[in-house]
């Protein structure tokens, strides 16, 4: 079968109008998230006020995952996502409003990552579970490839310009400039026509259908073992949520300094994205895995121990390349083993892990920070991620021995 060439996935329109208008709006939602944990951090000066945030965007997923899932499964996907966006722009513009007229608070700022956390557990499901019908299926670890790049890219790009606006502009620029940038995400789901719409006879919210899901993925060690690998990394190792306190407090580089260290595990993902992507196929795909999580909790602890900026960008570049290349193989195989008319589901029960484990993690590594020092809970994660992805690694051979993935 001829190779694909790196940018051959962009010759799918649909999957062009997909991938550039999420990629413009994850670039305002990265902006929004720095404002709004500047700000909070700027009123309260307390590391548990962070870890609140991840506890607050976890909570939605914990009640709302599942039915997600069926959601995503019952309704044209494309009619959801569509649905969600333009709602999670309304509550850009509402934050906008409340800045300028003075009236925020860290009340009204949990509140508000609630929703929005709700509304993108309702959303998450559907998007994913929309990708393959986009192109054809055997281009999935291409556009897996270029889904994690387009993640990395806007979350490379959004926190730097964030944290420039902060400096400028204040965090009000922040929550605007997200609300023009669903303008693109809506635009391209318009122009969107997937090739087919898979809505599964049988999905539904009563309980049957949702433990339908489970059951799948539960008899299937692939899909539950690399679920598990994904929770316990980025539990262990959420110091993302700490920045505003190292870039005020232990390395003193101000806002814009706070954007360059949300960027480089970014910036890193990108680069490690684009060599995936330009490669026909992964071999030993789990043992690569394991590799690159164990990697993942070195650089990690390298980067708690670091004292210097540039050093600590540098280790946080590798956790970025590191997370990417495990993330890829992921979620490849997720979707490659699952079938379609289940996908929403087996997306949503995913969601609880992937999504889940960094916002617990957020929650973790504010109270640890907050009662044994920013540094030793950033270090104690890197630790937590090792000892489980061996502990994962061992209990179940399954990923141990997952060989081989192709590009078609």
């Amino acid at each position: 079968m001829k190779k694909l060439m790196t940018f051959a996935i962009f010759q799918h329109k649909n999957y062009a109008y997909f991938w550039w208008g999420n990629f413009i709006s994850r670039i305002g939602t990265e902006m929004e998230l720095v404002g709004l944990s500047w700000q909070i951090y700027e009123m309260t000066r307390s590391p548990m006020s962070l870890g609140i945030i991840g506890l607050c965007r976890f909570l939605p997923i914990l009640f709302f995952s599942l039915i997600s899932g069926s959601i995503a499964d019952m309704f044209p996907r494309k009619n959801v996502v569509q649905l969600t966006s333009a709602l999670l722009m309304l509550i850009a513009i509402g934050l906008t409003i409340l800045h300028y007229l003075h009236l925020m608070n860290p009340l009204i700022i949990y509140i508000a990552i609630f929703i929005n956390s709700t509304i993108l557990t309702l959303e998450t499901p559907s998007r994913q579970a929309l990708i393959p019908s986009l192109f054809p299926k055997e281009h999935i670890l291409h556009a897996m490839s270029w889904n994690t790049i387009m993640f990395q890219t806007g979350t490379t790009i959004g926190p730097m310009i964030g944290g420039f606006m902060i400096s400028v502009g204040g965090v009000g620029l922040t929550y605007a400039l997200n609300a023009i940038s669903f303008i693109a995400v809506i635009f391209a789901y318009i122009m969107i026509k997937p090739s087919k719409s898979i809505i599964s006879k049988t999905a539904g919210f009563h309980l049957s259908y949702i433990k339908e899901g489970l059951h799948y993925v539960f008899k299937t060690p692939l899909l539950y073992g690399t679920m598990l690998l994904d929770f316990c990394a980025t539990f262990f190792s959420a110091s993302t949520v700490l920045m505003p306190i190292f870039a005020m407090d232990i390395l003193k580089v101000g806002p814009q300094g706070m954007g360059l260290l949300y960027a480089s595990p970014a910036i890193g993902g990108v680069v490690a994205g684009l060599v995936v992507s330009s490669m026909r196929n992964i071999k030993r795909q789990g043992f690569i895995l394991l590799i690159a999580l164990t990697c993942y909790g070195i650089c990690t602890i390298a980067f708690g121990l670091s004292k210097l900026f540039f050093l600590s960008l540098f280790f946080l570049f590798l956790v970025g390349a590191t997370d990417i290349v495990n993330t890829i193989i992921r979620k490849t195989t997720q979707q490659l083993i699952t079938p379609d008319e289940i996908l929403g589901r087996m997306s949503s029960i995913n969601l609880i892990f992937y999504a889940g484990g960094p916002m617990l993690g957020e929650f973790e590594a504010g109270f640890a920070a907050q009662f044994f020092g920013t540094s030793f809970s950033v270090i104690l994660g890197g630790i937590g991620t090792i000892i489980f992805t061996l502990l994962i690694a061992w209990r179940i051979p399954e990923i141990r021995n997952c060989k081989n993935i192709n590009h078609g």
